[in-house]
């Protein structure tokens, strides 16, 4: 089988479900051509796991840090502690995120505006540090493009979008870009969503350990092959072009250097 240079846009590697595995898993990964992850921390002891690593590498795929919050899980208190550490590991930092809105799990709408506050807040910190950003946008997706646009975001990944074409339409517009995951396999959404979305503005994705190409089974980074596959067929265009286009729009956004 061919391999082809790729990146993990978006991944939890370093989350308590690969604490058994996890260097074998991502040996597994770089056996298929995955070269480096985006890795998403959810909190500070996470995030601090990752810094290790990538200071003391166990693995040569190489691994970058970004760092956000669950969106029902915010407090003022949690804000604070996370801008703090953006703050002061900037250099160790590729993105903020994931961050954004939940609308699935919030359903009141004291709950909602919290999220939106936080949300605003975070697009002002990534263009303050000029990072990028990342967007969790759980049936949120137009609501959460209208809010990047009125605050004028500058870099930014809609991570496993789920709304429609017509929404990521306004974020085409202003320069996002997209990231497809493996469940792109029986998501007809996310197969309308490639179809119509151009491919300079496509990235590759996994969310490992969520959204698997096999229901109910733990993904991993590896299957990221499979979001190129998909991919190249929806498009009708070489999995080599898919590729090279794809590795080239990730290092454009996080600004990477060493691959």
């Amino acid at each position: 089988m061919q391999v082809y240079k790729l990146i993990d846009s978006h991944c939890h590697i370093f989350s308590s479900e690969f604490d058994e595995d996890r260097l074998n898993i991502l040996e597994k990964a770089l056996e298929v051509g995955v070269v480096g992850i985006i890795e998403s921390a959810l909190d500070l002891k996470t995030a601090l796991k990752i810094l290790n690593e990538i200071k003391h590498p166990s693995t040569n795929l190489k691994i970058y840090l970004s760092i956000g919050l669950n969106p029902c899980c915010i407090t003022g208190h949690i804000f604070n502690e996370t801008v703090g550490f953006i703050e002061e590991n900037l250099k160790n930092l590729t993105a903020i995120g994931e961050v954004g809105l939940d609308f699935y799990l919030m359903q009141d709408s004291i709950g909602r505006e919290k999220q939106i506050s936080y949300f605003k807040r975070f697009i002002s910190l990534s263009k303050e540090e000029n990072l990028p950003i990342i967007v969790h946008s759980r049936s949120a997706g137009k609501y959460a493009i209208q809010i990047l646009v009125e605050e004028k975001a500058e870099k930014v990944l809609l991570h496993a979008f789920d709304g429609s074409s017509k929404s990521a339409k306004l974020g085409v517009e202003n320069g996002f870009f997209f990231s497809i995951p493996p469940s792109i396999t029986y998501s007809i959404q996310k197969q309308k969503l490639v179809e119509k979305l151009p491919l300079e503005q496509l990235l590759l994705e996994t969310d490992s350990p969520s959204l698997s190409p096999y229901r109910n089974i733990r993904n991993t980074p590896e299957n990221l092959v499979i979001s190129l596959r998909e991919v190249a067929r929806i498009k009708e265009v070489d999995l080599k072009d898919v590729a090279e286009i794809t590795f080239k729009n990730t290092v454009k956004l996080f600004n990477i250097k060493s691959l």
